[in-house]
């Protein structure tokens, strides 16, 4: 029976995601809780668990409750940290970091960037290094800190085209493209984001 609750679990987190991904945000909610509520109320599954609230604290960051984000994201990450499930870990402090960006809490988004980065690297997720780089990248420009934002770019380009990721390619062009365009490099500017449409 443990076995049946899990994996239904897991089919209501993928639901989840999907609706997420699509704005149908009240509808991922629901498919999220409606996965929690499969679960045993023992702390089991910790793993499932975790992503059913990580995808239910990504939902409540959209609707801009981001207290409540946060929490439901601390919960997730202590019973990732249960289930040994470092790659979740990583997603999850990225989200954390997104969610304190938003806030404005910069050096905090930093901070949980910084730790997500470390786990995508030791478990060699390279879509993820890519994204939490861009994202530190996004947190230096914030800070008004334009080399820092500029070389975090750049690795995201350089990783992109290593392993063949065209679109997140184009994001790192169009931020270095902003970038250059803020600076006033224009034809810095036009070059960079020339090449991110192509690429689309």
């Amino acid at each position: 029976m443990g076995g049946i609750r899990t994996e239904s679990a897991r089919l209501y987190a993928q639901l989840g995601a999907l609706l997420w991904r699509q704005g149908a945000l009240n509808e991922a909610a629901k498919a999220c809780q409606a996965g929690l509520a499969t679960l045993p109320d023992e702390p089991a599954a910790p793993g499932e668990r975790s992503a059913l609230l990580q995808r239910l604290a990504m939902v409540e960051g959209v609707r801009s409750t981001y207290s409540c984000g946060m929490d439901l994201l601390t919960q997730s990450l202590e019973l990732a940290r249960q289930a040994g499930d470092a790659l979740l870990m990583g997603a999850i402090l990225h989200n954390m970091g997104y969610l304190a960006n938003a806030q404005g809490q910069q050096e905090a988004a930093r901070h949980y960037y910084q730790e997500s980065l470390r786990l995508k690297e030791e478990t060699g997720d390279i879509v993820g290094v890519i994204h939490t780089t861009g994202n530190l990248g996004l947190v230096a420009l914030a800070c008004g800190d334009l080399i820092k934002a500029r070389n975090a770019f750049i690795q995201v380009c350089d990783l992109s085209r290593q392993f063949h990721m065209p679109a997140l390619l184009a994001a790192a062009l169009h931020n270095l493209g902003q970038l250059a365009y803020e600076q006033g490099a224009w034809v810095e500017a036009q070059r960079h984001l020339h090449t991110a449409i192509r690429l689309q």
